[in-house]
């Protein structure tokens, strides 16, 4: 009894060595594909890279939040194919897996919230207003209805403020505005018969008319019909003065003659 029980230990012994053998170099794996996904001057080779690390993380837990980050870093990729390439991917990763959602999302944010260059935060920020929203995952709707929020909060205070800006910075300016509101938009239609979530999104979008009211003016023509959407969304609640702006505002748009 005792001889087995040696040989019992010495076999656990043996395969604990070689599981650890395995991720080591497993981990190993990982970041030479980093390496070369972040530092090869070919797109293509980039590219391979990120297939091959792309059905690891699909196929394996192993490394999932290293894996997941090198995707996710790829959204600041120089290269717009190899942007466009990483959203593609995260993607496919989220609709295979729909219980990531709320991983891929917190980390993509994490991303949008640190990256300093422009590029960086439009594709970030592009890739979470693309994201499928998980019907069964209300934490993942509560957390993003906070964020695109506190975004429009953020942006729309930054478009009072565009005589002091340049040009190029009013239009990022824009475009993220447009983004964040047509994401609330699809929110909003998601929880339209959640009356608890519902309630939530009318109550902050009710403290935001006057400033809504006055971006619907301005010279985007995607960011003003996303606001006139999302007033719109909001009428049933609403009483007749704002019914009559509403539909003075639309008005305004409709003749506007640079449409």
């Amino acid at each position: 009894a005792a001889s087995l029980s040696t040989e019992s230990s010495q076999q656990e012994l043996i395969d604990a060595y070689y599981d650890d053998k395995i991720h080591s170099l497993y981990s190993k794996l990982i970041s030479a594909l980093e390496e070369s996904a972040m530092n090869d001057p070919m797109t293509k080779i980039k590219k391979k890279k990120m297939d091959i690390l792309y059905e690891m993380i699909a196929k394996q837990p192993e490394g999932e939040e290293k894996i997941l980050s090198i995707m996710i870093n790829k959204l600041g990729d120089p290269s717009k194919e190899v942007t466009n390439y990483a959203i593609a991917q995260l993607k496919s990763l989220q609709k295979e897996n729909m219980k990531m959602s709320l991983i891929i999302f917190n980390n993509v944010k994490a991303f949008f919230t640190s990256a300093t260059k422009s590029n960086a935060k439009l594709y970030s920020l592009v890739f979470m207003t693309q994201m499928a929203i998980p019907y069964n995952f209300p934490q993942y709707i509560e957390e993003a209805i906070k964020f695109f929020f506190d975004l429009f909060n953020k942006y729309s205070t930054s478009s009072a403020e565009y005589n002091k800006k340049d040009e190029k910075e009013n239009a990022n300016i824009e475009r993220y505005l447009s983004l964040i509101v047509k994401r609330i938009n699809d929110l909003f239609k998601q929880v339209k018969n959640q009356k608890g979530e519902m309630q939530k999104i009318q109550n902050i979008i009710n403290e935001k008319i006057n400033v809504l009211f006055k971006l619907s003016h301005n010279k985007s023509l995607k960011l003003s019909v996303e606001i006139l959407k999302l007033l719109y969304g909001i009428i049933p609640s609403q009483d007749e003065s704002f019914i009559d702006r509403y539909y003075k505002s639309l008005y305004e748009f409709i003749s506007n003659s640079a449409l």
